[in-house]
């Protein structure tokens, strides 16, 4: 995990739900529920109930490993922790928790994978858009960076009338993984999930996606039936 100091510029509203975020006790903080469902599903619908940002790192093998694998069980007034521990369990994906978000990543990560979340940008942000679209421009200038030799990068954002805007988020001198950490940091909070392509050792393809718990509840729920697309 990179420990490198950011130099934000947020809103002051922004910065007080960052604080808040980063006070919650993952040891002593309980929860009750019962999971039947995926690891994917389980964990969208846990950032969802408890407006904790999540941010996931999918296998660059078996991408889909998350949608496939089947939980069931109940756990009454737990640490959050042990939901996490259990939800996990011999999945081959570790947890961890860091300025406020919980990141799902595969045990041993690919170097090349870990080169692109510790790729730095000297200034992202000053764009009024949604968190969605805050997830697509970042996705752009991740695509240049990698493919230099294109002339450009075309992405839609579409969103509600009524989605949240986020015109004041500055990060300066940041990995990919601090400036997506920021961007669901953000008003309701929200998920990003990055799935590089299976051949990305050759080809460094992404696919990249910043979801608000609050804006994108359709598109979420839906991530596992589109991995199988």
């Amino acid at each position: 995990m990179l420990r490198t100091t950011l130099a934000l510029c947020l809103s002051a509203i922004a910065s007080i739900e960052a604080q808040a975020a980063s006070s919650v006790d993952l040891q002593n903080q309980t929860i009750s529920t019962s999971v039947d469902t995926s690891i994917l599903r389980a964990l969208i619908k846990f950032g969802s109930e408890t407006r904790i940002p999540i941010g996931i790192v999918l296998d660059t093998v078996k991408p889909e490993k998350l949608c496939e694998e089947h939980r069931q069980f109940t756990l009454q007034s737990r640490p959050m922790s042990e939901f996490l521990n259990r939800l996990l369990a011999q999945s081959n994906y570790v947890w961890l928790f860091d300025q406020g978000v919980i990141l799902v990543r595969p045990a041993h990560l690919p170097d090349r994978v870990s080169q692109v979340l510790e790729m730095k940008f000297d200034r992202f942000g000053g764009i009024p858009t949604t968190m969605q679209g805050l997830g697509i421009t970042l996705s752009g200038w991740i695509y240049s960076r990698l493919h230099p030799e294109a002339s450009g990068f075309a992405g839609d954002i579409l969103s509600s009338p009524d989605a949240e805007q986020f015109p004041k988020l500055e990060v300066r001198d940041a990995s990919v993984e601090q400036i997506l950490n920021q961007i669901v940091l953000l008003g309701s909070k929200g998920i990003w999930l990055l799935r590089p392509s299976q051949d990305f050792e050759h080809n460094k393809d992404i696919d990249l996606h910043t979801y608000s718990y609050k804006d994108d509840a359709p598109a979420l729920q839906a991530t596992c039936s589109s991995m199988k697309q």
